[in-house]
């Protein structure tokens, strides 16, 4: 059923290509071809740079971890600083340990706890490349 505004004010492609969409709609494309038309406007090249949420997660905490522990002079951040200060897409717990496993998987960062006090510990190595 449509809505005369629907009619008025047609449905936008994700690039803005309006006349590229109607295209495809029109000739009874799927979605697998519309990505196909998108070829000459760098979408399939956007599409490759897309990367895992927790990837992209751990690629800002990674760069706010090293700022923040030079700014300190310390190689360890608490994660109650992660929490309130940190990047938007670690302050779960989730998202932080989802984080937190890929930068310990690739040894940058990693979590200590000491009874209940908990801080993650930037590698020393990385520090040092910065000054």
């Amino acid at each position: 059923m449509l809505f005369l505004f629907q009619m008025a004010y047609p449905r936008r492609a994700p690039h803005g290509d309006y006349q590229r969409a109607r295209r495809t709609r029109a000739s009874g494309g799927d979605a697998a071809a519309g990505a196909d038309t998108a070829r000459g406007s760098g979408g399939l090249i956007r599409a490759k740079r897309v990367q895992n949420p927790s990837h992209a997660a751990a690629t800002r905490l990674d760069s706010w971890l090293r700022s923040e522990a030079q700014a300190n002079g310390t190689d360890r951040v608490p994660t109650k600083r992660i929490y309130q200060y940190g990047p938007n897409c670690v302050r779960d717990s989730r998202d932080l340990r989802a984080a937190l496993a890929i930068l310990a998987e690739r040894a940058r960062a990693w979590l200590e706890e000491d009874g209940r006090q908990r801080s993650v510990v930037i590698n020393p190595a990385l520090l040092d490349q910065w000054e």
